[in-house]
């Protein structure tokens, strides 16, 4: 079952307000994923097998409650086409008409 998954973590049981330490914590898992994904401001992308994807999110819920985060708010949207598999790349280009804006800021 493939798809897109895209995900957010918040911290939320912490003794500081900066959670950044926390977000690189999880991006690493991500990389050593070998997915591919789309890192942005407010969550995460990942293409791939949704159930391997699931596993990544509860992998890093794990991770951050052994580095002492109490509570943990996590939201997760799936994307499961039936047709066809979706793409990180193939959504961005229908919309731009194959340019990626990203590229120009």
């Amino acid at each position: 079952m493939k798809g897109l998954v895209e995900f957010s973590i918040v911290p939320i049981g912490t003794k500081e307000t900066s959670v950044g330490k926390y977000v690189k914590s999880a991006y690493e898992l991500i990389k050593e994923s070998g997915l591919n994904f789309e890192f942005h401001s407010m969550g995460t992308v990942i293409e791939g097998d949704i159930e391997k994807i699931l596993d990544i999110i509860i992998k890093i819920n794990e991770k951050l409650k052994d580095e002492g985060v109490l509570r943990i708010v996590t939201s997760v949207k799936i994307d499961y086409r039936i047709d066809k598999i979706s793409k990180i790349s193939d959504k961005i280009k229908s919309v731009t008409g194959g340019l990626d804006e990203r590229e120009n800021t």
